[in-house]
């Protein structure tokens, strides 16, 4: 993985551990500008995610093209940096979406909290 994406992925946890600020007090505006961050982020990571799970399904293919049993081929090609590559990127993006999942479940739920207090 190059140094840039690696560098995005980890702004994109960064802005996960980010978001509880704006629930306590609430602010929705910055609570819904994280939001789009980490969409955005979710849509770039996106392309890379499926470029290194590629390059490790052909890894397996081809391993077993060799003659190696499937569980040998895919044991075989997990050894390499694409596949660690497309595990580290499907974890964020994964955590990208739970994120978003918790701040559309619960942001309409502050915003009641939010305007009871006004």
């Amino acid at each position: 993985m190059d140094k840039t994406l690696k560098e995005e992925a980890v702004k994109a946890l960064g802005l996960i551990r980010e978001a509880n600020r704006y629930t306590n007090p609430f602010n929705p505006r910055e609570l819904f500008v994280i939001a789009e961050k980490l969409i955005a982020f979710q849509a770039y990571l996106l392309g890379p995610m499926m470029t290194c799970e590629t390059i490790y399904r052909r890894e397996v293919v081809k391993f077993q093209k060799e003659g190696k049993s499937h569980a040998g081929a895919v044991s075989e090609a997990q050894v390499m940096s694409e596949y660690e590559d497309y595990k580290y990127l499907k974890y964020v993006y994964e955590l990208i979406g739970e994120q978003i999942k918790l701040i559309k479940k619960f942001a309409g739920e502050l915003g009641r909290e939010y305007d009871q207090t006004r």
